[in-house]
């Protein structure tokens, strides 16, 4: 293959310094608005359908605890008051009432907001450089080249997002959608850059790319995944390289993408929320109700 470098299209890395912060600053206050209204609206409506089962308090906190512990779509086991009690919401005595659970706030890590943001800010950039080199190292030569393997750099959007954040996530409390959390693994980048052949075949496009380098950069248990991949258009071989971002959600049969850029990502990740199937999350809750009660008859 020719050794130019191959063209890889970057239109944040234009942006002067000072402009990559504050798009990055705007861009992560947006998300943290939208996914705290995103949490306070679905765990209301949660919380109406349990209140509206028969039952006390007691085992209306107990559906909502036995609910909380879903990671995929089957129940995983019945919560009773006394089970576990250390990693359930009862962690808190002050919550003896379905309406004391408050919704938690921990959509956005925003490193200035950490208690030495210096130390995470070092931390963040010992991660982008390794995991940098992991990615170079995974990365297809036969596509790219040598010269452009040996100086790929992540996306300038991803350096600028990891300086500022922490990661990105949702509290999940429709226990339907599963979206995973976003950049909130910064450690062993070597594990997240993973072979080539395997970011394809989970990314979840089934064709229309080529793949040349990538990591992983969301796992939510074995329901969801993200993954950024640089990749070229099948149908323009002689088009640019991007950096995209791909969601695969087989929990419930999705995949969206690849987006563009993260802001197009973070747009789409807060939208979702808006299309929560509440006949799913009903049926769910109604069957959550019935195991708890049966829990409880037995118990007595």
């Amino acid at each position: 293959m020719d050794e130019t470098e191959c063209e890889i299209y970057d239109p944040f890395d234009s942006l002067s310094p000072s402009e990559r912060s504050e798009t990055m600053s705007k861009a992560l206050s947006q998300f943290g608005e939208r996914m705290r209204d995103n949490n306070q609206r679905i765990l209301k409506r949660v919380l109406d359908i349990i209140a509206s089962t028969d039952g006390d308090e007691e085992l209306h906190l107990n559906i909502l605890a036995t609910h909380l512990d879903k990671w995929s779509s089957e129940t995983v086991y019945t919560r009773t008051r006394t089970d576990d009690i250390e990693n359930t919401l009862f962690w808190d005595p002050t919550i003896t009432r379905l309406r004391d659970f408050e919704p938690w706030d921990w959509s956005i890590s925003e490193l200035k907001n950490a208690e030495d943001p210096e130390k995470l800010r070092a931390y963040a950039a010992e991660f982008l450089k390794g995991l940098e080199l992991a990615v170079r190292a995974k990365a297809c030569r036969e596509l790219l080249g040598d010269t452009t393997v040996d100086n790929l750099r992540l996306p300038a959007e991803y350096y600028e997002f990891a300086r500022q954040c922490g990661g990105l996530a949702s509290a999940n409390y429709d226990r339907e959608v599963f979206l995973c959390d976003f950049s909130s693994k910064m450690y062993c980048p070597e594990e997240l850059a993973g072979p080539l052949d395997k970011i394809e075949q989970f990314s979840g496009a089934i064709s229309g790319f080529y793949f040349a380098a990538g990591w992983k950069a969301g796992e939510n248990y074995d329901n969801c995944v993200i993954y950024y991949a640089l990749t070229q258009h099948v149908e323009e071989p002689e088009g640019p390289w991007r950096w995209r971002v791909f969601v695969n959600n087989w929990e419930v049969h999705e995949w969206q993408g690849p987006f563009d850029d993260i802001f197009s990502f973070m747009e789409w990740y807060c939208d979702r929320y808006n299309q929560v199937p509440w006949d799913c999350v009903q049926s769910s809750i109604r069957r959550t109700h019935e195991k708890c009660k049966a829990a409880f008859a037995e118990a007595t």
